[in-house]
Formats: C-alpha cells, sequence, structure tokens
C-alpha cells in the first residue's frame, strides 16, 4: 500500500473523531463501525443513483455520473 493512501477504515476512524470533537454531535459518541456504516450506505446509494442514470451532485466535492 503507497504511503500517501488510506483505506476506508482510517478514514471512519478520522469521521468519527471529528463528529465528536463537534459541539453539535458530541453527546452521540460516533464509533468508526458506526461511520464505517455510514459511509458504505452512502456509497451504496450514490452507486445506485448512477445506475439509475441520474448524475449525483456535491457542490463544492464534485459530481459522479
Amino acid at each position: 500500500m503507497k504511503e500517501n493512501r488510506e483505506n476506508k477504515k482510517v478514514f471512519a476512524e478520522k469521521v468519527a473523531a471529528s463528529m465528536n470533537a463537534n459541539a453539535e454531535y458530541k453527546d452521540r459518541n460516533y464509533t468508526p463501525v458506526e461511520m464505517e456504516m455510514i459511509i458504505n450506505t452512502m456509497l451504496e446509494q450514490l452507486v445506485e443513483t448512477i445506475k439509475e442514470g441520474k448524475e449525483q451532485f456535491f457542490t463544492g466535492f464534485g459530481s459522479f455520473y
């Protein structure tokens, strides 16, 4: 694995830490496992949207089609 790459698990750990540091979400105490499940669900939905022939866009991030 290249040094400048991260897998989904590491990404989920960072997202969970970021969410837990946010005052709005601090009482929720998200786990990396929950974040990975959320990320998986988002990616699955993105794939389904594209399979339906629709374009998905996220302002400030990019478009997928």
